[in-house]
């Protein structure tokens, strides 16, 4: 595993965690599975862009796939079956530190965060899916 800080991890369907972006010393793009079983960290292909400062800011979908949504403007999906990220919608900003949350109806909120002159964002955006 890469040493990182500011990264986003998630859980996945098939009981593996989707280990994404960070920063130390620098930001990346890159991304891991890790698989709880084998006790082993496996390098996947990078993310789009470069993020970082993202805890909060990705989501399992209903569909089994991941949605990335903060530390730079691009959204992305990780594809969970193929292991790679498909670029998305874009944001008006990079907004570090969003948080995305799953409703109950599939659709995911995007709120908060703060952009790269450290101005809080008091804006919200609803994605509704690929």
């Amino acid at each position: 595993m890469a040493p990182r800080q500011g990264l986003t991890a998630t859980l996945l369907k098939n009981g593996q965690v989707l280990i994404a972006g960070g920063d130390w010393p620098s930001k990346y793009d890159s991304a891991e599975i890790y698989d709880f079983k084998a006790g082993t960290f496996t390098q996947i292909s990078d993310m789009n862009r470069e993020r970082f400062k993202l805890a909060e800011a990705a989501v399992l979908l209903t569909n089994g796939n991941v949605l990335i949504g903060g530390g730079n403007r691009q959204l992305e999906i990780f594809d969970a079956q193929s292991q790679t990220f498909i670029a998305d919608g874009i944001l008006d900003d990079e907004y570090y530190y969003s948080v995305l949350t799953s409703l109950q109806n599939g659709q995911v909120l995007i709120t908060g965060g703060y952009n790269g002159n450290i101005l809080p964002s008091d804006k919200a955006w609803l994605y509704c899916g690929v």
